[in-house]
């Protein structure tokens, strides 16, 4: 590998590279710098898997307004690019959940890190969107009476 280099997994830039906004491409670019871009001084040779990263740091590193860097933040978490976890790595996938956390890691998908297999990304959807795909279903119960 050359040296002073960031390895950008494959599968981003061809499949999602074209989708992304600006922001959330500088916003993941900024993630991936801060992990994969870093090698881990504790296991020699092997890339960080997450990091702390201060929402400060994010919108100077971007160049992006709060605003900005909030909502492509919830993007790609939505898109399944990036987990955000606390300090104790329980996963806060819902702007709620993130919301008054005073350190939040980031990392990309588990699912762009694995040195072997292929990304199983497409067979998860997030949280939030399961819960609106219940609600959904709930509110199309069809019952007897449906059809009266």
């Amino acid at each position: 590998m050359l040296q002073q280099t960031t390895p950008v997994p494959n599968q981003i830039l061809d499949e999602y590279l074209p989708v992304l906004s600006a922001v959330e491409l500088k916003v993941l670019l900024v993630i991936i710098r801060s992990t994969l871009g870093w090698v881990d001084g504790q296991h020699e040779g092997r890339r960080k898997k997450r990091d702390w990263i201060a929402g400060s740091q994010l919108r100077k590193r971007s160049g992006c307004s709060r605003r900005s860097v909030t909502t492509a933040v919830e993007k790609l978490v939505n898109r399944l690019l990036i987990e955000v976890l606390d300090m104790h790595g329980n996963l806060l996938d819902t702007p709620d959940l993130r919301k008054g956390q005073t350190r939040m890691y980031y990392r990309l998908c588990p699912e762009f890190t694995r040195s072997t297999g292929s990304p199983q990304h497409e067979q998860r959807l997030p949280r939030t969107w399961e819960k609106s795909a219940q609600a959904l279903a709930q509110k199309m119960r069809i019952t007897k009476e449906s059809f009266y």
